[in-house]
């Protein structure tokens, strides 16, 4: 398919007037802040003043030169454009969808003539899935009204998702966008469809009715755009404790438990609901000669292959990709390292914490007991339920008032990438609240409730355990000091004898070559694709050819 150009049109015609007035559609806007660009004439009507991107019912503009590029369209329909005028980058101005055509490089030549062929930049249209806007809303909202707000970790595997492509020569649109463009007459515009995709998969006895609507939905996008597709991300769930039910084998005694390992579960039991091998079936035929699935680790995998789905590359999720230093595992081996040869000083030492999507006894301990620990650790919440955990925690353990400004939650990633830059260990339960800890470059380590972290945290090289009731003690038996404790009703966490079990998991090298390959795989399925993948992508790839 051909590249897309830009253009402004009321209407697309042959008349004469729409090919004088074919100059003023490509605005040559310099990268200013809004309040400094003044709007000209597009056509026979008058755009409206350029806003920052959210408002609805104007025009809108992305601030930052690296977002600039790339296209996102809200679901109000409203168009960010760009283009190189003389080789330099320049923002385009953007109208609602009515009034907004996609032409090709030869229609947009035939109709603007030769003088607008230096204005003119091939860009690559790419439907995405859960598209995230250009820009965060500012910070303060309240944590139900926030992106995603039903778990903040969903922006993680997002918003990596969208850093895989190269902004400077792809436009993103949402694929529901796009369908919609489509069903109401206008030209498919998109070349390819990359979806990105969390924990769907599950036994058949236990795909509801909302998990099946859902599957059913993502099915539907893959068959009516039926463009060059890739699936990223998508998972097996169930917790430990549902393998008699599910067909899933592993041991249930605590000390065996363990020691599991993805390889060692037995799937042949495993039946996946016939709409969700569909979907699989669907994504996979449209590959263009390269797998195209990712899945999130060798658990998934079997149970795929075990019903049939063949051919899927288990890598884990894209927030591996998101730390773009190539040698990130030296940074992050080196702050090991540190933990120890020099252990956490109490009152000094930094930790956020990462509560279980939903209340564990030994878990819960844990944390809050390095919460009474080290007061300056804190918790990062993920969805509004784990402020219940706290309130049953301060009531089970007879804790004090939780200072409101050690529980703290994040919408916009690069804000939460900087917060935990300070921090000497991430630790917890929550699988993509520990790769922004990977993300800012500090240790972190994950308790795995469920396959699908415990398949994420083995394929990523994430260190991590299944049980933390080891280094619990009776309160009244420390190993040093008498614990600061209000209450003697929770027991203390021994976190150095934790540290010494999971800081020998993490292996720098094999983590960045790991790293590496990940992102080699990322770039073939792209370029198979036809989509540029992020220069960043590339530069980790590259690792692996060295």
């Amino acid at each position: 398919m051909l590249g897309y150009v830009f253009c402004m049109a009321s209407q697309l015609s042959a008349h004469a007037e729409t090919r004088c007035n074919a100059h003023h559609r490509l605005v040559r806007v310099p990268l200013l802040e809004p309040a400094a660009i003044s709007c000209p004439q597009i056509g026979s009507a008058a755009c409206a003043a350029i806003v920052e991107h959210g408002e609805h019912d104007r025009a809108c503009y992305a601030k930052e030169p690296t977002s600039t590029l790339c296209a996102h369209v809200p679901e109000d329909g409203l168009i960010p454009m760009c283009a190189d005028v003389g080789g330099s980058r320049e923002a385009l101005l953007v109208q609602r969808a009515a009034v907004i055509s996609l032409l090709t490089e030869e229609e947009w030549r035939r109709m603007a003539g030769r003088d607008a062929t230096p204005a003119i930049r091939r860009l690559n249209v790419v439907a995405l899935s859960w598209l995230l806007p250009i820009k965060p809303p500012a910070e303060g909202l309240p944590m139900h009204l926030a992106p995603s707000a039903d778990n903040l970790g969903n922006l993680v595997w997002r918003y990596a998702t969208q850093r895989l492509v190269d902004e400077s020569s792809t436009v993103l649109i949402s694929s529901k966008a796009e369908i919609s463009w489509i069903e109401g007459g206008g030209r498919p515009r998109a070349t390819a469809l990359i979806h990105p995709e969390a924990n769907l998969l599950m036994p058949q006895q236990f795909a509801n009715s909302g998990i099946l609507a859902h599957t059913r939905t993502v099915l539907a996008w893959v068959r009516r755009l039926d463009l060059p597709t890739t699936l990223v991300g998508i998972g097996f769930q169930i917790p430990f404790d549902q393998n008699a039910l599910t067909g899933i084998e592993h041991s249930r005694n605590e000390l065996q438990l363990s020691a599991v390992k993805p390889e060692s579960i037995t799937t042949r039991h495993v039946r996946l609901h016939d709409d969700q091998l569909a979907l699989m079936w669907a994504v996979g035929n449209r590959s263009r000669g390269v797998l195209n699935t990712v899945v999130r680790g060798l658990t998934t995998q079997r149970v795929l292959a075990q019903n049939g789905v063949l051919g899927t590359v288990p890598i884990g999720c894209p927030s591996l990709m998101l730390n773009p230093d190539t040698a990130c595992g030296k940074t992050i081996g080196a702050g090991w390292q540190r933990l120890m040869q020099q252990p956490l000083e109490r009152t000094t030492a930094r930790l956020a914490l990462l509560l279980p999507n939903r209340w564990s006894d030994a878990i819960c301990e844990m944390l809050f007991s390095i919460f009474q620990q080290y007061p300056h650790s804190f918790f990062v919440l993920q969805q509004a339920g784990d402020r219940q955990i706290i309130t049953r925690a301060q009531q089970k353990y007879r804790l004090p008032r939780v200072d409101p400004a050690r529980v703290r939650y994040y919408y916009d990633l690069e804000v939460w990438r900087r917060a935990l830059q300070g921090v000497d260990l991430v630790v917890g339960a929550r699988i993509h609240g520990a790769m922004m800890g990977l993300f800012a470059g500090v240790p972190s380590a994950v308790i795995a409730t469920d396959h699908r972290i415990l398949e994420l945290c083995h394929v990523m090289h994430v260190p991590h355990v299944i049980s933390v009731k080891r280094w619990l003690r009776p309160a009244s038996s420390s190993w040093g000091e008498a614990l600061p404790l209000p209450s003697r009703a929770i027991q203390s966490f021994d976190v150095r004898g934790f540290v010494a079990h999971v800081a020998p998991q993490f292996d720098s090298a094999a983590f960045d070559r790991n790293r590496a390959a990940t992102a080699s795989a990322y770039v073939r399925i792209l370029e198979s694709l036809g989509v540029a993948p992020n220069p960043l992508l590339s530069r980790i790839a590259s690792v692996a050819r060295r």
